[in-house]
């Protein structure tokens, strides 16, 4: 984000930006970021992990039994 804004201060703003306008564009570059970061996520989910969860719990609960770290009331 700071790399962003002092691009935009540079090229855009002559070497000076308003509080407000860094802010603008600071919250822009995260907005954005946060699309991609899902729509990336929402694609490896859906169309290669799509049993992840399943096989993800059923490997923590198979570790914590071999860790002995269960009650004995869950096993």
């Amino acid at each position: 984000m700071f790399f962003g804004i002092r691009s935009y201060r540079d090229n855009v703003g002559n070497g000076q930006i308003a509080f407000s306008k860094a802010f603008a564009v600071g919250i822009s570059i995260t907005v954005i970021s946060c699309i991609f970061y899902v729509v990336t996520w929402e694609i490896l989910y859906f169309d290669f992990l799509p049993d992840f969860m399943d096989k993800y719990s059923v490997y923590i609960v198979e570790k914590l039994k071999a860790s002995a770290r269960v009650p004995q009331r869950c096993r």
